[in-house]
């Protein structure tokens, strides 16, 4: 038997590279790029849905997805992160 397909989640997302807290770039460090982009998913939810920084620590911790997007364009590589706004009770339907 076939499985329904899924229904797409409305989805919020940041994206990081490998620059560190002074702007350098730290070549193709999948690691800083992934901090990069949680760190900007945990402004986002500060800035927009209110949650102090612990908060959105959490929350992302919990329920955003960081995955490697691209890697070939050196020096840069690219993260995202992924947080379905359904997490949000006011946002399901």
């Amino acid at each position: 038997t076939e499985l329904p397909p899924e229904t797409a989640r409305p989805c919020f997302q940041t994206t990081g590279i490998p620059l560190d807290d002074g702007g350098e770039n730290e070549d193709v460090n999948v690691t800083v790029a992934a901090r990069r982009a949680l760190l900007e998913m945990i402004d986002w939810l500060g800035a927009e849905r209110g949650l102090r920084r612990e908060q959105a620590y959490v929350l992302a911790s919990v329920a955003a997805d960081l995955r490697v997007a691209e890697v070939v364009n050196i020096p840069n590589a690219l993260v995202t992160c992924t947080l379905a706004l359904d997490v949000f009770e006011h946002e399901q339907g």
